[in-house]
C-alpha cells in the first residue's frame, strides 16, 4: 500500500527510478476536481515567478507573508484554503493578483497539501517557475534587497538550473525577555488572532522573533549529504525539542521551494521534489520558519484535532507535551543561539552560499 504522505520514500534508496510516478501525478490531475475556483483565475506570470501557497486560518501571518513576497518581485499568487474559519480567505480576495481556491477535503490524502499544488501548476503552470511555501515559510538570499525572485531565477536558469533549494532556519524568541512566556497561548482555534494584532512586515517577526541555531558552534544545524543530488539539513530547534522527547530520529528540514516545472516535477515528498537529478547540491537561498511563535499553542491544539499532519501529527504531540512542562520556553541557548540580521549572517554561519552574480 502506497503511503498517503510520502509516496517518493522508496525512490530515494534507488534514486533513478520511481515505480509510483504515473499514479502520483494521475492522482494529482484528479485532485483538481477536490479545489473550488473562488475568484477570477489569474494567469501564471510567464516571464516571472507565480507563488502558490496551501494555508489555513493564517489571517495574522498573512499581510506579512504578502508584503514579504510581493517586495521581492512575486505579482501573482494562487493561494489554496483548506477549511479556513477565520479571515484568511477575505485577505486573499483583498490582494491584486491572486487566484482563491477552496477546498474541504483532506490535506493528509492529498500529500500534505502537494497534490493540490500539483493539480494547479500542471494545469496552468507548465514551464513557468513556480515558489511553493508555507504561510510561515519566508524566502531569503544573500542580494535580494538588489536582486528580486525574478532575477534569480533567470540567474539560476543562466547557471544551469532549474530549481532552487534552501534550508528551513527555525527562529525563535530570546524567551527571557517575554513576560509570560515565548508561547502563551492567544485563543482557540480558528480564533487564535481575534484580539491579537495581524504581522505586517517579516521584520516585525524578526523584532520578536530574530533567534536561530548556529551550524557553526557545533550543537547546531549541520548539513548532510545524501547524495543523488540532495543536500539535506539537520538539526535546529525543533530537533533539540524531539530529543527532549525521547523521540530522537531525525527529520529533513530542507525544502526546494523554488522550481521552473515541466510534465513530471512532483513533490512526491514536500521536502524532496522529482526527478531528484534536479535539485541542486548548493544551498543558495533560505526559508525562516515562524512556527515557534506565541500562536503555536493554538496551532497545536488545531492540528490534535485536525488530525492531518504527518506521522499522526507526533510532533504536536510532543510539542503539546513540551508546552505543559514548561520546557518549550527554554528554547533560546546564549552558547547556541544567534541573531539574523540578514541572509549575510546565514552565509557567515555556513548555511547558505551566496551566488557569485549577485556579490558583484
Amino acid at each position: 500500500m502506497i503511503d498517503d504522505i510520502d509516496w517518493i520514500h522508496d525512490s530515494i534508496r534507488t534514486p533513478g527510478q520511481w515505480r509510483n510516478e504515473g499514479e502520483y501525478l494521475r492522482r494529482c490531475d484528479a485532485a483538481f476536481d477536490e479545489l473550488q475556483l473562488m475568484n477570477e483565475l489569474v494567469p501564471f506570470h510567464v516571464d516571472g515567478v507565480t507563488l502558490v501557497v496551501v494555508v489555513r486560518n493564517e489571517e495574522r501571518l498573512l499581510p506579512a507573508f504578502f508584503a514579504h513576497y510581493r517586495a521581492l518581485g512575486v505579482q501573482v499568487f494562487h493561494v489554496i484554503d483548506n477549511g479556513s474559519v477565520d479571515r484568511t480567505a477575505a485577505i486573499v480576495r483583498e490582494q491584486e493578483n491572486a487566484t482563491l481556491w477552496y477546498t474541504e477535503s483532506s490535506f493528509r490524502a492529498a500529500g500534505l497539501g502537494c497534490m493540490w499544488v500539483g493539480a494547479i501548476v500542471r494545469r496552468y503552470g507548465l514551464g513557468a517557475w513556480v515558489l511553493h511555501v508555507d504561510a510561515d515559510e519566508f524566502l531569503v538570499y544573500p542580494g535580494m534587497e538588489r536582486h528580486d525572485v525574478r532575477s534569480l531565477a533567470a540567474t539560476l536558469a543562466r547557471r544551469g538550473q532549474s530549481r532552487c533549494s534552501a534550508p528551513m532556519i527555525d527562529m525563535y524568541a530570546d524567551d527571557r525577555s517575554l513576560p509570560g512566556g515565548t508561547f502563551k497561548a492567544v485563543g482557540e482555534p480558528g480564533q487564535e488572532t481575534r484580539d491579537v494584532a495581524p504581522w505586517a512586515t517579516v521584520r516585525d517577526l524578526l523584532d520578536r522573533y530574530p533567534y536561530f541555531d548556529s551550524a557553526a558552534r557545533g550543537r547546531g544545524y549541520r548539513l548532510v549529504d545524501h547524495g543523488h543530488g540532495m543536500l539535506g539539513l539537520h538539526g535546529g530547534a525543533r530537533m533539540r525539542m524531539r530529543a527532549q522527547s525521547g523521540w530522537g530520529s531525525e527529520f529533513w528540514i530542507g525544502k526546494t521551494p523554488l522550481i521552473r516545472w515541466h510534465a513530471r516535477t512532483a513533490y512526491g515528498n514536500v521536502h524532496v521534489p522529482w526527478p531528484f537529478n534536479e535539485n541542486p547540491r548548493q544551498l543558495q537561498a533560505a526559508l525562516l520558519h515562524f512556527k515557534l511563535t506565541d500562536a503555536l499553542p493554538a496551532k497545536i491544539d488545531e492540528a490534535l484535532v485536525y488530525r492531518q499532519h504527518a506521522y499522526q501529527a507526533r510532533e504536536y504531540h510532543i510539542m503539546s507535551q513540551l508546552m505543559r512542562t514548561g520546557q518549550l520556553d527554554q528554547i533560546f541557548d546564549p552558547k547556541l543561539s544567534i541573531r539574523y540580521e540578514s541572509p549575510d549572517t546565514l552565509v557567515a554561519d555556513g548555511l547558505i552560499e551566496a551566488l557569485p552574480e549577485f556579490t558583484r
